[in-house]
């Protein structure tokens, strides 16, 4: 019988994440990059090098650090979280799920051996994992 360690450790972040990753440019202003979140419905997008390079992470609270009255002001890099906490392609959701734990992250860019965004992996792809782990229909549960 295959265990949920068994099973998260041969699950891999390419099996998990998700692939049409929405991003920005780290020279980008910080006003565009609030629409792009707006506009998705996220909290957090990877800031990417003009080679798709993981330079970075832009997340709803960097949008703290901007002055009041000054919304829109500056480029992404001056704001972003650099760099980036990443795991590769072939990291295992337990590995994976250990790293946003002590990071204390909800997301993570998935990125190749050259280091470019080819994924991101959430904290809500990992829950969903955990109840398809334990044949659970969400819908059908209650405590």
């Amino acid at each position: 019988m295959l265990t949920s360690r068994d099973y998260f450790c041969s699950m891999r972040a390419k099996d998990v994440m998700t692939r049409n990753v929405v991003t920005v440019y780290s020279g980008q202003e910080m006003s565009t990059a609030a629409q792009k979140l707006r506009d998705h419905r996220i909290a957090g997008v990877p800031v990417i090098s003009r080679e798709g390079r993981c330079v970075g992470i832009l997340s709803t609270k960097d949008f703290l650090k901007l002055s009041p009255g000054k919304s829109g002001a500056g480029a992404v890099s001056t704001y972003m979280t650099s760099p980036a906490v990443t795991v590769s392609e072939n990291h295992s959701l337990l590995d994976a799920a250990a790293i946003l734990r002590s990071s204390r992250i909800h997301r993570v860019p998935v990125v190749d051996n050259q280091g470019r965004v080819v994924g991101i992996l959430s904290t809500l792809d990992i829950v969903g994992q955990i109840f398809k782990a334990m044949e659970v229909e969400t819908e059908a549960t209650v405590c």
